[in-house]
C-alpha cells in the first residue's frame, strides 16, 4: 500500500533535483569562472542551456586553437568520450577579458539515472583553459 506512494514521492523528489556544477581541482588558467545550467533541473525530452563565463587573464595570449575533452556518463556508464578541436565547439579566439559562451543541449529520453558531463578546454600546448563537471538526474 505504501510502495506506490513512496514511488511517486521519490520520483517527484529526484525529478526536482537541480544540476550541480563543480570545477576541476587540477587547476586551469581562466579566472572568475562560472557555469550555469538553465533550467537547473533538466527534464527528459527538453533542451537546456549551458552558460559559461570566465575572465581570460591579460598576460595570457589569445587562444585560437586547442582541444576540447568531453566525457558523458549515465549512472557511471560511458556515453561519450571525445577529444575534438576546441574551435569546432567553442567560439574562438578566446581573448583577454570576459568571455561568455552559451550553447544548447538535449536531455535524453527513455533512460533514468545520473548524467555527468565533464568538459576540459585545452590550449594547443595542453594547458587547461577551463574545466568543469555538470551532474543532473533524469
Amino acid at each position: 500500500r505504501w510502495l506506490p506512494i513512496f514511488t511517486i514521492l521519490s520520483g517527484a523528489l529526484f525529478s526536482a533535483m537541480s544540476a550541480t556544477v563543480t570545477y576541476c581541482d587540477n587547476g586551469y588558467i581562466a579566472e572568475l569562472a562560472s557555469v550555469v545550467i538553465v533550467p537547473d533541473d533538466p527534464v527528459p525530452g527538453d533542451k537546456y542551456q549551458t552558460q559559461v563565463s570566465f575572465w581570460w587573464p591579460d598576460l595570457q595570449p589569445s587562444v585560437s586553437e586547442g582541444s576540447q575533452e568531453l566525457r558523458i556518463t549515465l549512472s557511471g556508464f560511458p556515453i561519450a568520450n571525445t577529444k575534438s578541436p576546441l574551435c569546432d565547439n567553442v567560439p574562438c579566439p578566446i581573448v583577454n577579458g570576459w568571455n561568455n559562451h552559451t550553447w544548447e543541449g538535449d536531455v535524453p529520453t527513455g533512460v533514468h539515472g545520473d548524467v555527468q558531463i565533464y568538459e576540459n578546454w585545452l590550449t594547443a600546448d595542453g594547458r587547461s583553459i577551463f574545466c568543469f563537471d555538470v551532474v543532473y538526474y533524469i
